[in-house]
C-alpha cells in the first residue's frame, strides 16, 4: 500500500492544490528537486503561485540541496529568474535550463514526489484543469530521483549577475 493524494484544479481558486504542493514544499529537510516547463513569477505581487514560489526561494536557503530544471528559451524566462534571485534563491548554483523538457514534478527527500500537468503560472496554479499526484513512497520518487538526476547532467548551467535580496 502508498499513500497518494489527488490534486486536481480549478478547486476553490487553487487553495487545495496550493496548500498541498506548499506542505510539500516546507516538508523538506534536506533535498528539493523541481522541473518544470517555468516558473513564471516576474511581476506576481501575490496570490497562490506567488506562495509557492516564495516558498520554493526560502526553501532553497535552508536545505542543503535545491535544485530547479525548466525549459531552455521562453518569453520571460531571464526576468522570472531574476525576480527569484530577489527573493533569495541562488540562481546560478540552483537552476538549469533542460530544451524541451515537459516533465512537471517536486521531489522531496527521496520519499515524496508530485508529478502532473501543472505549470507553475498564476492561471495554472489556479484556474486551468490540471492534474497532478503526491505520492507518498520512496520507490517512485527514487524512479523520478534517478530521471531527475539524468536531466541535470544533460541541463546547461545558467549565468545570471548577482543581485542581493532585498
Amino acid at each position: 500500500p502508498m499513500r497518494v493524494k489527488p490534486l486536481l484544479t480549478p478547486d476553490r481558486q487553487g487553495k487545495v492544490y496550493t496548500d498541498a504542493v506548499l506542505e510539500l514544499i516546507e516538508s523538506a529537510r534536506d533535498q528539493i528537486l523541481f522541473q518544470n516547463q517555468y516558473i513564471s513569477f516576474a511581476g506576481i505581487a501575490k496570490g497562490n503561485l506567488k506562495t509557492l514560489a516564495d516558498a520554493l526561494c526560502k526553501q532553497s536557503r535552508e536545505i542543503r540541496d535545491c535544485r530547479i530544471i525548466l525549459r531552455s528559451g521562453g518569453d520571460g524566462l531571464m526576468d522570472d529568474l531574476r525576480a527569484m534571485q530577489l527573493q533569495g534563491l541562488d540562481v546560478n548554483h540552483c537552476v538549469k535550463r533542460l530544451a524541451n523538457t515537459h516533465t512537471k514534478g517536486i521531489i522531496v527527500d527521496g520519499r515524496r514526489v508530485l508529478i502532473g500537468s501543472h505549470n507553475w503560472s498564476t492561471d495554472g496554479v489556479t484556474q486551468n484543469r490540471d492534474a497532478s499526484l503526491i505520492f507518498d513512497d520512496r520507490q517512485i520518487a527514487q524512479y523520478f530521483l534517478d530521471v531527475f538526476e539524468t536531466d541535470w547532467k544533460r541541463a546547461s548551467a545558467l549565468k545570471l549577475d548577482v543581485i542581493e535580496p532585498e
